[in-house]
């Protein structure tokens, strides 16, 4: 039986704490509403369903199913007029990923019709997170189109080091400074610097990056650099951009002379086991490093390997540098016995 504490005390006490617990809650529950909505997360003028088909085609997307991203964005745009913004913007998105894959011909169209949609959105129909993706989606269609660089420069350049799409935007800002008339090959630099400062990047997306960065810095004449970056191309990185990234490094090496070192990264390169035409040139490019440090019998080496896993081409190549060291061989050979015994 409950006793005289239980009936009267803990009752009132209940009333008064529930007052006192439940002013936080729904100032608390509030203040979350209002932090959804200022960042993007919530669609306040959506009907459930629609927003969820929204999400759901955003998440296609990025998994890159195109055809399932393009549907969704047409089923909310026909249900919910009030989210016709953010759906115009997702089917753009989508048809300019599409693009990529195409031919020419056929990317240019699919860039118009792209163009199209988002030319029918005003930045102030979307949220936050979707404003700096419409930034993204004309830079793409700068790319495709060869249009606008300099206007889809500045709108990315705009956008905050903190946005969701910053590696996005990032590596299209990058490609668009390749494109200018000269290229801008330190913007481009900078751009990669920034990619791959983020701490969210994949090993993948990390290594792509890196090689950019090698590849730019090669081109901006800076060797050190160049390899610097490049050697950071590690063991969790594909094996297609590791051994691109190894390519390069050798490369590098063998176009500055330094044969030694080149040597040793073709080496690095064979053991990489890379197809049959990488393989070759590898061990043909091995046994140029070997020759020139005068080490004629590793550079034959190098070269037989090369005739016995290079194109035809590269196998002709070995071959004749081959024929070339035996002669010297014969030669020296011949003039060793026809000095005169004193």
């Amino acid at each position: 039986m409950a006793g005289p504490h239980t009936q009267n005390g803990p009752r009132n006490t209940g009333v008064s704490a529930g007052r006192v617990w439940a002013w936080p809650v729904f100032l608390g529950g509030l203040a979350a509403l209002i932090l959804a909505i200022l960042t993007g997360k919530l669609e306040l003028l959506g009907t459930p369903s629609a927003i969820g088909q929204l999400t759901k085609g955003r998440d296609a997307l990025e998994q890159n199913k195109i055809d399932l991203a393009l549907s969704l964005a047409a089923q909310v745009a026909d249900s919910d007029p009030k989210l016709a913004a953010p759906a115009a913007l997702l089917s753009a998105r989508a048809l300019l990923v599409q693009a990529m894959s195409q031919s020419e011909n056929l990317a240019l169209a699919t860039a118009r019709d792209a163009e199209g949609k988002l030319a029918g959105i005003a930045e102030d129909q979307l949220d936050p997170a979707d404003q700096n993706l419409l930034k993204v989606a004309r830079g793409r269609l700068s790319l495709i189109t060869r249009t606008g660089f300099e206007a889809a420069i500045n709108g990315l350049k705009a956008l905050p080091e903190d946005a969701a799409c910053a590696a996005e935007a990032y590596e299209v800002l990058g490609l668009l400074s390749l494109r200018l008339d000269p290229p801008d090959y330190a913007g481009a630099l900078r751009a990669n610097e920034s990619l791959r400062a983020l701490a969210t990047l994949t090993d993948e997306r990390r290594a792509s990056a890196q090689i950019s960065a090698g590849e730019l810095n090669l081109k901006l004449g800076k060797g050190d650099e160049a390899r610097k970056v490049l050697d950071k191309v590690g063991a969790r990185a594909p094996k297609e951009l590791r051994l691109k990234a190894r390519l390069l490094v050798a490369k590098s090496f063998h176009d500055d002379g330094r044969w030694a070192d080149a040597a040793n990264a073709w080496h690095g390169v064979v053991q990489e086991k890379p197809d049959a035409a990488q393989l070759g040139l590898a061990w043909f490019r091995l046994g140029q490093a070997q020759s020139k440090l005068g080490h004629t019998t590793d550079a034959s080496r190098a070269w037989e390997e090369a005739i016995g896993s290079g194109s035809p081409e590269v196998a002709q190549a070995a071959s004749l540098h081959l024929a070339e060291i035996r002669a010297d061989r014969k030669s020296t050979r011949l003039n060793s016995s026809h000095i005169p015994l004193s």
